[in-house]
């Protein structure tokens, strides 16, 4: 079935369209269909071939709305326009979902949530394909979210995806389950934005970003030319034991903003992972742990000419064998009183020593660290219970350590 809409008609629908199966909605320049009555709109010189998804009408009265409006192309289902529109008015809802193998949205412009709540599915093989600019939130209200699912489902920009806004509009990207989105062009990342990569690949022509990008330890992002980080910018990465996420850059990288590392449980313990690399390196970045491991990991992280290295390490594991026990207790007191003893016989140097025995976070392993240790062990980390007489050892060394700092 063709739905053909001719220059200059207007199709209204009530409150969803369902494109199904071989079905095709074609809207030439100056056609126009929407889920309430509308006027023909004009998008930056461009007229006609727009669909409004969403309760309220076009107009000056963004506050109007009325009952949530959806778009649904599935099972090979196809719509092809200049623009569509989601959630124009404060108080419209939307949603697009494109579903199925060969299910397609085909566009020249595309904004999820003008000004009310939008949301963009892809899914199950979906695709949708944007010639120009793409827009996750626009107007200083909206909330548009877009997550792209499965294997063979595929997003495609051709000039500009904006991701938030500088208006204060909030934008979301998730991409999950081995889906790939490609933008030939410039990816920009608000303030108010956030890209996510759980599982699957993000490849783009430069990248921006004053918001944040979070790779999961199964996610990827391709930059075939530059790469910007800018000062309140956050780059989060995973770091699994199966792996973790990672950015190459073709172009240089101006690095900024906060580098966030999210270790989860078996991830790899004195490894040296490469993170990022590039042709070249600008700047540097602040370097945390994600709320949710701080006390439990250190991270050393270096940054290079063409690369970003991580290495992890389990606070308080003295004696390197990736875990934390009594077997830490002895070494961390060697440590405690013969710094150089301890160095030579595992073989580290004072920075890596420092990253293992600083427990309690200040800048310094000092008998400060001897307290957090005997929580680890008792039950704050510690892989076994400790026996009484390691927890009288660890006293008697921080005890001697003490006599002997004292003139």
């Amino acid at each position: 079935a063709l739905l053909r809409v001719a220059d200059g008609a207007r199709v209204n629908v009530g409150s969803t369209l369902l494109v199904q199966g071989s079905a095709v909605v074609d809207l030439p320049a100056g056609a126009t269909l929407s889920g309430v009555p509308v006027r023909p709109m004009l998008i930056e010189g461009h007229m006609g071939g727009i669909m409004g998804i969403g309760g309220g009408a076009f107009g000056a009265d963004f506050a109007s709305g009325g009952p949530a409006a959806s778009l649904d192309i599935l099972d090979g289902g196809r719509v092809t326009a200049y623009s569509v529109a989601a959630a124009y008015n404060l108080a419209d809802v939307a949603s697009v979902a494109v579903a199925g193998e060969a299910s397609a949205l085909e566009l020249d412009r595309m904004t999820v949530a003008v000004n009310g709540q939008a949301t963009l599915t892809v899914s199950d093989g979906g695709r949708v394909v944007i010639g120009d600019v793409m827009n996750i939130g626009w107007g200083p209200a909206a909330v548009g979210q877009v997550e792209i699912r499965d294997a063979e489902s595929r997003l495609e920009v051709g000039s500009e995806l904006r991701v938030g806004d500088v208006s204060g509009a909030t934008g979301s990207l998730g991409i999950d389950q081995q889906a790939i989105v490609e933008v030939a062009g410039t990816v920009l990342v608000r303030p108010t934005g956030r890209v996510d990569v759980l599982d699957g690949r993000l490849e783009v022509g430069t990248l921006s970003s004053a918001g944040r990008v979070a790779l999961a330890s199964a996610g990827q992002l391709s930059i075939a030319g530059d790469l910007e980080l800018e000062a309140g910018s956050t780059l989060s990465i995973g770091i699994h034991g199966a792996g973790h996420g990672w950015v190459e850059v073709d172009g240089l990288a101006s690095l900024g903003g906060t580098l966030a590392l999210a270790p989860a449980p078996g991830a790899p313990v004195h490894d040296e992972l490469t993170l990022l690399t590039a042709a070249g390196i600008d700047g540097q970045f602040t370097v945390v742990l994600d709320d949710a491991v701080v006390g439990r990991w250190h991270a050393l992280v270096r940054h290079e000419p063409d690369r970003v290295l991580a290495t992890l390490y389990l606070l308080g594991d003295m004696n390197l064998d990736g875990v934390v026990d009594t077997g830490d207790v002895a070494p961390f007191i060697l440590a405690l009183t013969d710094p150089g003893s301890y160095m030579s016989q595992y073989g580290i140097d004072q920075e890596t020593m420092i990253a293992l025995g600083d427990i309690n976070r200040d800048g310094a392993f000092d008998t400060g660290d001897v307290a957090p240790l005997v929580q680890l062990l008792v039950g704050g980390g510690s892989q076994s219970v400790p026996e009484p007489g390691s927890l009288a050892l660890l006293g008697l060394g921080a005890m001697a350590l003490l006599r002997r700092s004292r003139p």
